[in-house]
């Protein structure tokens, strides 16, 4: 293991350090519950971070988190690190070749780190869904064929699946919802074998990797590398210690 680490807890609930991120891409899960409740008055947001988290200590304790991970990755001290933004606003750190993505719904964030090329995460907890069909318009053909064919029982989980695949490549371009949902179509793509392929011919193709979460949660990884392997950690926060 190399000097740049970062503490975090297995699913097994085993404390050990985790190496910087390299061809992986490291993800921790963030309970967010364990902090919130303290966040706003936390040493590691800087005054920034509080105005663009007011009145939101779920948003504030994703940044906490997010920046305790890159401090202890990069050895600088979190609240010191600054971040600038893409020309579509996407974060990044500044000064650093390390990428991120961050997804956050409800208690839950999370966090991805690699090096060099873009990534893309997302992250979904399953609830009803009246507009699927409406919403689905907006999908690539194969993509609407594929929700009208699914059996009822299946269809808010395939639905779920796609939009996390889209919102994962998404993300990972940095242009959010400016690029439409039916220019590229993820169906089939979920193995990580076939790349996603834009409508726009110079935009970089991309390869998905879904990751296995609790019942009734969806996440999705995109990177423009087909061999890269995503690696789950829990992070633990410090104070929880004892």
């Amino acid at each position: 293991m190399g000097e740049n680490s970062t503490l975090s807890r297995t699913a097994h609930g085993k404390d050990r350090e985790t190496d910087q991120p390299g061809r992986t891409v490291d993800i921790w899960h963030v309970d967010l519950s364990r902090i919130c409740g303290k966040v706003l008055s936390h040493p590691y947001l800087n005054q920034s971070d509080r105005l663009a988290t007011a009145g939101r200590a779920d948003r504030a304790a994703t940044r906490v988190a997010l920046r305790m991970l890159l401090g202890h990755i990069t050895h600088l001290p979190a609240s010191e690190l600054r971040f600038c933004a893409g020309p579509f606003g996407k974060p990044a750190l500044q000064h650093s070749d390390l990428v991120f993505s961050v997804s956050r719904r409800e208690s839950t964030a999370l966090i991805a780190v690699s090096q060099g090329a873009e990534i893309g995460l997302d992250f979904e907890i399953r609830r009803p869904v009246p507009e699927l069909f409406g919403i689905a318009r907006m999908f690539h053909p194969a993509e609407r064929q594929l929700l009208s064919h699914v059996p009822a029982s299946e269809r808010l989980d395939w639905f779920y699946r796609i939009w996390t695949r889209k919102e994962a490549v998404l993300k990972a371009i940095g242009t959010g919802l400016s690029v439409p949902l039916d220019s590229f179509c993820v169906v089939g793509a979920e193995t990580g074998k076939e790349p996603v392929r834009m409508r726009n011919p110079r935009s970089p193709e991309f390869y998905l990797q879904e990751l296995v979460l609790e019942n009734g949660q969806f996440a999705c990884l995109a990177s423009p590398d087909p061999d890269i392997t995503p690696r789950m950690h829990r992070f633990w926060f410090p104070e929880q210690a004892g």
